[in-house]
């Protein structure tokens, strides 16, 4: 959900974009990739673990930064402008922080995929 919602922010100020960083995050096509790839034994499952970040204010300026590089605009705009929405992006970030603070910082669960094969 922070990433989800993080993302949400990015499309606001920049539109749609491919975020790169969650390509393989359907269990269904990875299995299918190593499948394709001629693995054998294919299995995946899906795992998730609670992440903390102490320093929250710092994972969303990062985020902010990743959307705005990975965004068509962000490619082509003047770096005065790419701060700015640089800027834009993390201080609405910042407002999901109090949703997810522990006591010290943010902490969320975070699903990923886990693959194994035999060649």
């Amino acid at each position: 959900p922070f990433f989800r919602d993080l993302n949400e922010i990015a499309i606001r100020h920049l539109g749609a974009f491919v975020d790169g960083r969650h390509a393989l995050g359907n269990a269904a096509d990875i299995g299918r990739l190593l499948a394709d790839a001629a693995f054998r034994d294919v299995r995946v499952r899906t795992v998730s673990c609670t992440v903390r970040f102490t320093e929250p204010h710092v994972i969303v300026q990062m985020n902010a930064m990743a959307v705005v590089g990975m965004g068509t605009a962000g490619r082509t705009i003047a770096e005065d402008e790419r701060a700015r929405l640089v800027a834009g992006v993390a201080s609405e970030g910042v407002a999901l922080l109090p949703l997810f603070a522990d006591g010290q910082g943010i902490a969320f669960e975070l699903p990923t995929n886990l693959g194994s094969a035999r060649v």
